[in-house]
């Protein structure tokens, strides 16, 4: 992987790091059960994983796994704020990403 796509791989990572979704009890949420749910959701959102498969020059491949590292980490986000809105949490501060 060349510096080009660490860099962009790393500025992917920052940037999805600041992604983190603030939850609120909607209608049917119990606030006790907070910790639970979250857990549940994180393991439902982590597990549709796939794979991935590159052929070609260093930097190519390099890109092409970064990319679908970034994709997944956008999928396995947006499949947890899925989840939790399912739960009954209502997403809060800007709502999510």
């Amino acid at each position: 992987m060349n510096n080009r796509t660490r860099w962009a791989a790393l500025a992917a990572a920052l940037a999805l790091g600041g992604c983190a979704t603030q939850w609120a009890a909607g209608p049917g949420a119990n606030p006790a059960y907070f910790t639970r749910q979250s857990a549940q959701c994180d393991v439902l959102a982590r597990s549709g994983g796939g794979w991935a498969f590159a052929v070609g020059k260093p930097a190519f491949v390099g890109g092409a796994m970064a990319g679908y590292a970034i994709g997944e980490a956008i999928k396995v986000h947006r499949n947890y704020v899925d989840c939790m809105e399912m739960q009954g949490w209502v997403p809060v501060q800007g709502g999510h990403s």
